[in-house]
Order: structure tokens, then sequence, then C-alpha cells
């Protein structure tokens, strides 16, 4: 984001819903300006499944309730239940900003009938088991693309190649992303909306960088952490989880820099005021 954000450039948000063969789209950029969409959650660069919860209201009763039916845990767990969250503004578009499988839904007490459904990345292969064995030495990418194939991710290797000897997994599916970590120490694998990502821990992924400072958006001052820093901005087209933040805070001109983004949080709404990023980063390994 290298321009300078404005009011002028109205804020866009959308939520679809995919449940078995039915498609429910939820978007306000003028045409369903009455609706209420709100999505807050957090993404992590490591094993564990991402996280968000959405809430939509002004739905018609019929509506409503269709959705609460197909959505409820005890509705036919055999179905597809996939929730995507975009975003943007209306002079970039739309982001994808959060996809994962549908985990629960409630509604809320009148007179604000408002829908909340819960999500998280990989949870419908949770429970499957399986087994997964490659003989003798094979590279490590190999192997994840085999992780991969079985999630049903496609996959984003940017780590330095290296040979596994007597890569073995039986067991939980999912588990096996944790075992990609153990693998390799210097690298992190983890999940992002559709893809498995292996990269270097203290290394960004290439061609993703966000420049944030008061001019793009940053909010308040960024935070020191024992890892490295938190700071919120503005949400952007360009920020990536792995990816990179080039800081420059002229309150705290000690932070400025350049860092991974390990945890990724968002705070979204059409009509209310928080549309932000939360970024927990570490510094660049040089």
């Amino acid at each position: 984001m290298s321009a300078s954000v404005t009011s002028f450039d109205p804020r866009i948000v959308k939520i679809v819903l995919t449940i078995g063969a039915n498609i429910y789209t939820f978007e306000d950029n003028g045409t369903q300006s009455y609706l209420l969409l709100t999505a807050k959650g957090t993404k992590y660069a490591n094993e564990t499944q991402n996280e968000c919860s959405v809430e939509i209201g002004n739905l018609t009763t019929d509506l409503k309730n269709e959705i609460l039916s197909q959505t409820s845990p005890y509705a036919n767990p055999a179905i597809t239940k996939v929730m995507t969250v975009y975003a943007g503004r209306v002079s970039t578009g739309y982001t994808q900003v959060f996809t994962g499988d549908i985990t629960n839904s409630k509604v809320s007490q009148p007179p604000d009938i408002i829908i909340t459904l819960e999500s998280k990345t990989c949870q419908n292969q949770k429970g499957t088991v399986t087994g997964r064995a490659h003989a003798g030495k094979n590279k490590f990418s190999l192997i994840a693309n085999g992780v991969a194939q079985d999630l049903g991710l496609a996959l984003n290797f940017q780590s330095t190649d290296k040979y596994i000897n007597n890569y073995n997994h039986n067991g939980a599916i999912t588990k096996q992303v944790d075992k990609l970590n153990d693998l390799d120490p210097a690298s992190c694998a983890y999940v992002d909306d559709n893809t498995l990502v292996v990269k270097p821990k203290y290394a960004p992924l290439p061609n993703y960088v966000t420049y944030v400072n008061s001019n793009t958006g940053m909010v308040g001052i960024p935070e020191t952490t024992d890892e490295g820093l938190k700071v919120t901005y503005l949400l952007d087209t360009s920020s990536k989880l792995g990816g990179a933040i080039n800081l420059t805070s002229s309150l705290n001109p000690s932070v400025n820099g350049v860092y991974v983004i390990y945890k990724l949080g968002f705070n979204l709404a059409n009509r209310d005021t928080p549309f932000y990023y939360i970024a927990d980063c570490v510094r660049v390994s040089v």
C-alpha cells in the first residue's frame, strides 16, 4: 500500500458461503449496503488452524433460518461448508482475507437479529486418518507436495530443499503440517487459505512487501514484543501471512526496518470503525 488512505476511497466487504451446491454471497459495494457485515480472525504461520468469525445482519427471516439450518453442527457433516471473506477498497478491488470450513453458527437475541458463523482452516480434514511413507532419501519439497495433496491444497515451497530419510506418517492427516515443521527447524510450514506454504522461518515470502507508515494507514505506535513487534494498520491488498512489512515510525524510529509477518489478525466491518490488519512480526534475518 504505497498511496495515502483517504476517506474518499470507500471500503468494500464480501462474504461468500458455499454450502454443498448452494452459494450465498453477501456484499457491500453499494449494491447490498443494507447488510451488516463484520469479520474478525487470526492467521498463523505455524501448524495452528487459522480462525475467523463473521456476523451478518439484516437478513430476511427465511434466509436467516435457511443458513442456520444448513450450518448447524447437527446438519449433514458430509456437506461441504466453506466461508470465504473478501475486503478492499473501491480503487483497488477485493483481496481474499480468509477461507475455511464452517464449524458453527448461532443467532443473536432480538431486536438485532444477527447470525454469527465460525470457521477454521482444514477443519473437515481433522478427523481423517492417513498413512504416507517415502522410503529412502526424498526431497523435502516432494514430501511437502504429498502433504498438500492429502489436504487438497496447492503448495508454495520456498525453503531450501534438502533430503529427508524415510519419511513416515500414520495418524491425523492435518498433523502432517506439524511433522513438516519438525523435519526442518529452519523452515516453517503452515496453511494460508487454500495453500500449504513452506518457507524459511526468518525470511519473508518473495514479492509480498507492505509499506507501513503514517501515510499508508498505520494506526498508533508499533508495540515491541518478545519476538519483534506488533503493528496495526488499515487493510490493504498487499499484506500476506509470511510476507514482509517495511516499517517506518517517526515516533519510534528505533523499530524501523523490515519484518516477517508470523501472525496476522484482521478486524473488518462494512459500517463500523474497524477495518484493520494486526500483524505480529519478527525481524528479517540478514
